[in-house]
């Protein structure tokens, strides 16, 4: 969940409030709060269309995919 705490800084680059990031993510203002701070994870599609609206990497908002060696 630490990829999301630049949410935040993100969020005020862009001159998106709470509010308005919200809305155009189809997510409770109390959620994205929570994502913002670590607290919980924002749904997949909300990701992506957080990352298209502030102009960020999709990749930026998802946890690095970490792939067992092979034996």
């Amino acid at each position: 969940m630490e990829n999301l705490a630049k949410l935040r800084a993100w969020r005020v680059a862009n001159g998106v409030n709470l509010e308005e990031l919200a809305a155009l993510l189809g997510v409770s203002e109390s959620l994205v709060s929570l994502a913002e701070r670590g607290k919980r994870r924002l749904p997949p599609l909300a990701c992506i269309r957080a990352a298209r609206l502030l102009d960020v990497p999709v990749r930026a908002l998802f946890p690095p995919i970490e792939v067992p060696a092979p034996k």
